[in-house]
């Protein structure tokens, strides 16, 4: 890590830099469910739109942080960042829902968080897809994204209302069955102390992944 030489207080500084992004993500992701409802303006289901509201008017609103009184001590969000140069094409592999820098830590921009957004709404369907699509993504080779600090954060935006911690058994699994040979150990809870909100912790070969799942279900617009 770029400006530290003691691997212990690089150890400190990197969880104390993703501590302060879940807990950013859980303030802004309240805020535009208690403003959403309070203005009736409701929202499609669809994850690009749930998340580009959620940087435009919480994580990257300056004016928002400032009343909030939020302290972001340096983080920097940017959604759809490209990742993965290929120096043979000129081009991008892929792209990071969420990119979380924060060069007053780390000194360097090639050190950062990624966060991948995904949506769950209690069926198969979405839970197979937040594995395969999602978690497999840092986990199996040829790997997607990179794992640069050895952790990053998997966001299940919840568009239906549903019991969290039985879904949440639910997608562990089907990665049990789907990733067998990546999962070091399942689930595990760390924080359910909120209703409309849960987080767990997850450790595979590549990765140590943080999955938050926020309760967005009250400003989903009917389909």
């Amino acid at each position: 890590m770029g400006g530290f030489k003691n691997l212990q207080l690089n150890q400190i500084l990197s969880q104390f830099v993703l501590d302060k992004i879940k807990s950013t993500l859980l303030i802004c992701s309240k805020a535009m469910v208690s403003e959403s409802i309070s203005s009736s303006r409701f929202i499609d289901n669809h994850e690009e739109r749930i998340r580009n509201r959620l940087y435009e008017k919480y994580l990257n609103n300056d004016e928002f942080i400032r009343k909030s009184g939020l302290d972001l001590q340096g983080l920097q969000f940017t959604i759809e960042a490209p990742h993965n140069y290929d120096d043979q094409t000129d081009t991008y592999v892929g792209r990071i829902d969420i990119k979380v820098t924060n060069v007053n830590i780390f000194k360097s921009n090639n050190l950062y968080y990624t966060i991948e957004c995904k949506r769950i709404d209690g069926h198969a369907d979405l839970n197979k897809k937040y594995v395969t699509e999602g978690i497999a993504r840092f986990v199996c080779p040829p790997l997607k994204y990179s794992s640069c600090l050895g952790k990053n954060i998997m966001f299940g935006f919840v568009v239906k209302s549903i019991n969290l911690i039985d879904n949440c058994k639910n997608i562990d699994g089907i990665q049990q069955l789907e990733l067998k040979d990546y999962v070091l150990d399942g689930f595990k809870m760390i924080d359910n102390s909120d209703p409309d909100y849960c987080l767990y912790l997850s450790e595979y070969k590549t990765v140590e992944l943080h999955h938050m799942f926020f309760d967005f279900s009250s400003i989903i617009k009917a389909s």
